[in-house]
């Protein structure tokens, strides 16, 4: 892949968070380390120990799910809705406990 390649990639994958300055000493590093693999865990061995000590790092947290504003109510929460179908399942006791106790 080449450089511009790569960058494009980038670009694309990460939008409006892509930074080139942020990237820059690392595309750096794997074009300079091309074919060479002794250089490019030094390289990245380099660049892991500098993005680790790195100040001033952003972490995102998402929003939480907005709670609804009534509780469910008892009936809600004794009987919800997605469990009151079963669906499919590979095992059928019509003659019930006799027959589990049976098969196992």
């Amino acid at each position: 892949m080449s450089l511009p390649e790569a960058e494009t990639r980038l670009e694309q994958h990460l939008a409006d968070r892509y930074a080139n300055t942020d990237w820059r000493p690392a595309l750096k590093a794997v074009m300079d380390a091309e074919g060479d693999i002794a250089t490019a865990l030094e390289a990245v061995g380099t660049l892991a120990t500098t993005a680790s000590q790195r100040t001033g790092l952003k972490i995102r947290i998402p929003a939480r799910p907005k709670i609804p504003t009534q509780p469910p109510t008892i009936e809600e929460l004794l009987d919800p809705v997605e469990e009151r179908e079963v669906g499919d399942h590979d095992y059928e006791f019509p003659g019930g406990d006799n027959e589990i106790v049976e098969e196992v």
